[in-house]
């Protein structure tokens, strides 16, 4: 049997959680979850943009904080992969369409797509340039900030006696900036216990911060998104 730590956002995590299980896990595979961060809304104070021809997502915390201020429904979303479709499709958008990959295959599908007023949603930090990216190609993003991943605190009860005992077989990281967190949190706690741990980190990138933390081994999912991650999981606590 292997023990899991899941980091992502609390209702992100549940979902992965949900996930391995759904997949039958005939190995007694367990988690728990730690959310390094938790997703606040952040009401624009700049005004909406008008004559838009469609929306640019990142994130499905990018649609969901666009669909709680906006009740419009009609625009095209252009989304990063299936996922945050499949969010944007919950929330009412119909017009949806996913670059499967990762931003820099979004900026090509948003090349393609004829659109030149583009609004993109987003968290208070973001990773790459898609305005800048886009440019070259007349097309216009606007950026609207509608969340913002706070600090979620201290690991609870269960988590820390895991981490201080040795118990976790795997310890998932889903972006640079919480990998960063974590090996802060590392270095300050002084007695977690991670040498028979797996890192699985969604990208290289994710994994970098990370990289002198004491993990027994790297695992890097083959793809930027959740299933990759599940499968990657599944791989090292086979």
């Amino acid at each position: 049997m292997s023990l899991i730590l899941l980091t992502r956002p609390l209702e992100d995590s549940r979902r992965i959680a949900d996930l391995l299980i759904g997949e039958g896990d005939e190995t007694g595979n367990d988690s728990l979850i730690w959310p390094l961060f938790r997703i606040d809304r952040v009401i624009s104070k700049d005004p909406w943009p008008a004559s838009l021809d469609a929306l640019l997502i990142t994130s499905a915390h990018g649609i969901r904080g666009f669909a709680a201020q906006r009740e419009a429904r009609d625009l095209p979303v252009l989304c990063v992969g299936a996922r945050t479709a499949s969010v944007a499709r919950g929330l009412g958008f119909k017009n949806t369409f996913s670059a499967n990959g990762d931003a820099s295959a979004l900026a090509d599908m948003a090349r393609l797509s004829g659109a030149r007023r583009l609004l993109h949603p987003c968290g208070r930090e973001t990773t790459g340039d898609l305005a800048g990216a886009l440019v070259r190609t007349g097309q216009k993003v606007f950026q609207r900030v509608v969340y913002e991943a706070v600090p979620a605190g201290p690991p609870p009860s269960p988590v820390l006696a895991a981490l201080r005992r040795g118990a976790f077989d795997a310890v998932t990281i889903w972006s640079p900036r919480n990998a960063r967190y974590l090996a802060e949190r590392i270095g300050a706690a002084g007695d977690w216990v991670l040498g028979q741990a797996t890192l699985i980190a969604i990208s290289q990138a994710a994994a970098g911060p990370l990289g002198k933390s004491g993990f027994s081994a790297l695992r890097v999912a083959d793809a930027p998104n959740a299933n990759a991650m599940v499968a990657a999981i599944r791989e090292v606590c086979a």
